[in-house]
């Protein structure tokens, strides 16, 4: 009798380890995607920040064209990201 009470106390901690590992990798797969989402907003954050800073000399701010310039340059590296983290399967 104790030694099939010892195999069920080694099951139930096996069991009980394939549970918490299982969970661990959901964590880490929550977790990666948060990375790559917060890596492709930064550095469209820092552009965004930089062109809201009240600047009275940039010669861009007086150029017709560069808000829209600003924006396609954006544009091309959330897309240039997202498919670099396509192309390695992280997403």
């Amino acid at each position: 009798m104790l030694d099939h009470a010892d195999r069920l106390l080694e099951r139930i901690t096996l069991l009980t380890q394939f549970h918490y590992m299982v969970l661990s990798d959901k964590v880490n797969s929550v977790v990666q995607k948060l990375t790559i989402i917060s890596a492709i907003f930064l550095p469209l954050t820092l552009i965004a920040s930089i062109y809201g800073m009240n600047f009275k000399y940039m010669p861009e701010l007086n150029h017709p064209l560069a808000y829209p310039v600003v924006l396609a340059v954006m544009l091309i590296i959330a897309i240039g990201q997202l498919a670099y983290f396509r192309k390695k399967k992280w997403i």
